[in-house]
């Protein structure tokens, strides 16, 4: 591994990229976080969404990862549910479906 941390700091990553592309070796950059926000294919993909959050305000949500022409993509409107806001509805449906209605 030493020999190789000495190797890779000798170029930044857009070199690297540019060497590898021109020997046709396949390879893209290893994104972090802060850079993930200003990535033109996410973007051009819309994979990150604006969604209003209360309590919050605006976050970032994942969009739909699959892309298909005949299939219209829809914005996000709803916030995340609270911890537990939907609790009673979801045990009223698990308990009914298996016949336990009283516990």
């Amino acid at each position: 591994k030493p020999i190789m941390d000495e190797i890779v700091q000798q170029k930044n990553t857009q070199e690297w990229l540019e060497l590898l592309e021109k020997h046709n070796v396949p390879s893209g950059p290893i994104n972090t976080i802060d850079k993930l926000f200003d990535d033109p294919q996410v973007k051009s993909r819309n994979m990150l969404i604006k969604a209003e959050q209360p309590g919050m305000g605006t976050i970032y949500v994942a969009g739909n990862p699959i892309k298909l022409s005949t299939l219209k993509e829809e914005a996000v409107t709803d916030p995340a549910p609270k911890i537990g806001e939907h609790t009673d509805e979801i045990l009223k449906n698990f308990l009914t479906s298996f016949g336990l209605t009283a516990i």
